[in-house]
């Protein structure tokens, strides 16, 4: 994990019952960090995560790039996150 990033997994507790995704994975960080961590989604390493990782899980929908909120952009000493 690079340092100045950050990944959570964050659990929906509300929603509506067509609303399928169960959990959301949030990363965030300062964009340094963001980009050795996006530079980390490749390889022999990262297939082997993602195969053992789809066993627990089904993906629904992947938006990366699309920002819902982002917070901290003016304050620079505070990391950008987004969701």
């Amino acid at each position: 994990m690079p340092e100045n990033a950050s990944v959570q997994l964050l659990a929906v507790y509300h929603n509506s019952p067509d609303h399928k995704p169960t959990h959301y994975i949030n990363y965030s960080g300062i964009v340094e960090g963001l980009v050795q961590l996006r530079e980390l989604r490749g390889g022999a390493d990262y297939n082997a995560y993602t195969n053992e990782f789809s066993k627990y899980g089904k993906t629904i929908s992947n938006t990366h790039g699309k920002t819902f909120l982002r917070f901290n952009t003016d304050d620079t000493e505070d990391p950008i996150a987004q969701v």
